[in-house]
């Protein structure tokens, strides 16, 4: 049957006051990180994929968790640092603070199944990767002669190429299989950035850059051709891939093969805060990594009108004549990393430059503070359903706290 619908965001807060009084009368017993996790969750209202993932369960059959309550629970599980749903499953059933905080009952918490059938719903396709299983051997990036560069590309098309393609490409969110991911990381997080004034959508500046994600320390395929029966040892058949998605890339900051993703990540340089992201196979070259994930981001903006089926400007004063409002056109003749504007060096250089690096910045927050590698998962679905709730933490972290616990507040009132 459709999930039962706990309630408001109200109900919750009262529900996690009732339980907090009965399992932790002193709140200043526990440590001051977990204190600000508390905060952070009691204050973040998720009623939003209650009513999203509504239509993604069947009428029949025993009644579901609440899907707000498994999505707190997943966000809880990273933030805690735990990277294995076997594992919170049953931390669930031992730690009551847990438990409570993602809205269960201390002795009523799901198992382990109940989680990926969660994250199931959340993927909107039958097939846990984006590629098939069965394609050809790629071409092997070759290792950079020099230390510290990164290695050449080994795409057989060019970015010229490419990039009238991809302007001609219409690409649909709603037909890729990570888009329930993205409304919800959009509804409840993105757009709270924005209105809080963290991110500003009239003036936004990205920043991408790319960066290895390993998944595993070997290449899995097999053969699935009779060549090697009859003493062809060296074909180049098609192979059977357990992650098609991956392959073998160059990480230059580390000079060592790795096996797995690279991920470009889209960034708002004023805020830090990540906005897109998108995996490649780790041989993708960052070049076309960035095509993929711009043109996948699409932006409308909120002034466009399309009533009567006309596409007409809104504003008081347009930027543009353009039906779709200003547009950026690429030269792809000249060398912007040669004849710059402003010049390197200059103190102006220095600060575009340092607004570049904010999607380093972000990049070691999703690898280093929330433990990304540490997934262990084989399938695209796993890793984008990580990586999104990773996403949703950053932006958590970055909304300001009230100067005065108002859960404390009401926990010791209440003792």
């Amino acid at each position: 049957m459709l999930p039962v619908n706990c309630g408001s965001h109200t109900d919750y807060q009262n529900f996690v006051v009732t339980n907090l009084r009965k399992y932790y009368p002193d709140p200043d017993a526990l440590a001051r990180s977990t204190r600000d996790i508390i905060e952070h969750f009691w204050n973040l209202n998720l009623y939003f994929t209650d009513t999203f993932m509504a239509d993604k369960y069947s009428k029949f059959g025993p009644a579901p968790r609440t899907p707000s309550c498994m999505q707190r629970s997943y966000l809880l599980s990273i933030d805690f640092k735990v990277t294995s749903l076997t594992e919170w499953a049953a931390q669930l059933k031992m730690n009551p603070l847990y438990a409570i905080l993602s809205g269960f009952e201390p002795d009523n918490t799901p198992g382990v199944g109940t989680f990926y059938d969660f994250i199931n719903r959340l993927w909107n396709s039958d097939d846990n990767h984006m590629s098939p299983h069965i394609h050809p051997l790629k071409t092997k990036v070759k290792k950079p002669k020099t230390k510290g560069t990164k290695a050449d590309s080994v795409e057989k098309v060019t970015v010229a190429d490419l990039l009238p393609v991809f302007e001609n490409t219409d690409f649909k969110l709603d037909e890729q299989p990570y888009s329930s991911l993205f409304t919800i990381y959009q509804k409840e997080f993105l757009d709270v950035s924005v209105s809080t004034g963290l991110i500003h959508s009239d003036a936004l500046a990205l920043a991408g850059d790319g960066t290895p994600v390993v998944t595993s320390h070997r290449e899995r395929k097999k053969r699935i051709c009779k060549c090697k029966e009859n003493g062809i040892t060296d074909c180049k058949c098609d192979r059977y891939f357990s992650q098609p998605d991956c392959d073998i890339g160059w990480d230059s900051s580390r000079d060592c093969y790795y096996h797995g993703y690279n991920l470009y990540m889209l960034v708002d340089f004023q805020s830090d805060l990540p906005v897109f992201p998108h995996f490649c196979c780790a041989s993708k070259h960052d070049s076309h990594g960035f095509l993929h994930a711009f043109f996948r981001m699409k932006f409308i903006c909120p002034k466009i009108s399309h009533k009567n089926g006309c596409i007409s400007c809104t504003c008081e004063t347009p930027c543009s004549d353009a039906k779709y409002g200003r547009t950026v056109h690429l030269v792809m003749k000249d060398n912007p990393r040669l004849f710059n504007n402003p010049p390197r060096s200059s103190k102006e250089w220095k600060l575009e430059y340092n607004a570049r690096t904010s999607a380093e910045r972000s990049n070691k927050r999703e690898k280093l503070d929330f433990k990304l590698e540490d997934g262990r998962h084989r399938s695209t679905k796993m890793w984008y359903c990580r990586l999104y709730h990773i996403l949703m933490l950053q932006h958590l972290d970055a909304w300001d706290l009230p100067p005065e616990s108002t859960l404390k507040k009401m926990i010791l009132d209440a003792a």
